[in-house]
């Protein structure tokens, strides 16, 4: 049975495990599943945080929490949770939270789901086989100060963003990023600065010009748990790409940010050594996976109230509330998460 948090659950989520499948943004947020399900439950109808449970015999033993912008056309996947006692189909449960999650997506107008699990674990296979595809794969890396690392400095040439630097950022990203990964974010000219903006904490831009153009666009998210970092860089800029992750350290360090993740995709492969030789250290190979729901769109009149609990079908190939749904002749379940 799958339905929605409620706050008598939350006695029993207190012992479930969980593994983040947004990694480092929800890190640096100092994500709880305890606070997100409360507020889950509190305001089921905002469309913003969203926990789902499936139950047996009354008893909830897996978990999903997702979380989208009321604005915005993308939902992602934050969290897994599983009871410790460990159940034998706990891929079943797994597989049709997550099915359902995309279902709610698609109802809300979301036009992408997306994940970041760890490279080769049982998340990954299980978003997969529900038809998510890979963007790109990730390194994640991790930065601590200590009391005899030497303190970075502010490099000249990095200037914060403003509106004027907006072109030309979007210019450097759509020149330099995959088109996959384009796709993937969704992002415009029009909307590069409200795209980048929304992802909750404190977030500063910055930007290092060579030759008249934008080299390297830094962004740097503050949150309660660190700083995470990402950068875009003009491969025919590379010798500025040390001042660039001098400069991001030196933010870091002037707020206090005890942890700082920094990501590196798999086309940026010189970032790698420059971020070794200043002590980070490789935490986590993931992949940025995403399931496009253009193709759930008959969905977006289901309710989002929820009254009573039902059984969940059996699990076929591929989507399985998509396929259910799609057999159904009339109108759409109130129960929109078990279709």
């Amino acid at each position: 049975m799958i339905r929605p948090v409620r706050l008598t659950d939350i006695p029993a989520l207190r012992r479930q495990q969980f593994e983040i499948v947004d990694v480092p943004d929800t890190l640096v947020r100092g994500f709880s599943p305890l606070t997100f399900s409360i507020r889950s439950a509190m305001m089921p109808l905002s469309g913003g945080t969203q926990t789902l449970l499936y139950t047996s015999r009354w008893r909830s033993f897996a978990s999903c929490y997702s979380a989208a912008r009321r604005n915005g056309e993308e939902a992602r996947l934050i969290a897994l949770g599983a009871a410790p006692c460990g159940e034998s189909d706990l891929s079943l449960a797994w597989s049709t939270l997550i099915e359902r999650t995309c279902l709610r997506a698609a109802g809300d107008g979301k036009l992408r789901v997306s994940a970041r699990p760890e490279e080769g674990s049982e998340h990954a296979h299980i978003l997969a086989r529900l038809g998510f595809t890979l963007v790109t794969r990730e390194q994640v890396l991790v930065w601590r100060p200590t009391s005899t690392s030497a303190r970075p400095q502010l490099q000249p040439g990095l200037a914060p963003a403003r509106g004027a630097d907006a072109w030309d950022a979007w210019t450097l990203y759509s020149r330099t990023e995959p088109a996959p990964v384009q796709r993937a974010d969704g992002l415009t000219s029009t909307s590069w600065r409200r795209g980048r903006k929304g992802r909750g904490g404190l977030e500063q831009e910055w930007v290092l010009r060579a030759d008249g153009v934008a080299a390297a666009h830094l962004d740097v998210l503050y949150g309660s748990a660190g700083a995470a970092i990402t950068v875009h860089f003009d491969p025919s800029y590379k010798e500025k790409l040390a001042a660039t992750v001098d400069h991001a350290l030196a933010l870091c360090a002037r707020r206090g940010s005890g942890t700082v993740y920094f990501t590196v995709r798999e086309h940026q492969a010189p970032l790698l050594s420059l971020l070794l030789d200043r002590g980070f250290v490789p935490v986590r190979s993931q992949s940025r996976l995403v399931l496009y729901t253009s193709v759930l769109s008959y969905a977006r009149e289901a309710l989002r109230a929820a009254t009573i609990e039902k059984s969940v079908p059996a699990v076929e190939s591929g989507l399985t509330g998509v396929s259910g749904t799609m057999r159904a002749t009339e109108g759409h379940s109130p129960d929109w998460y078990n279709l």
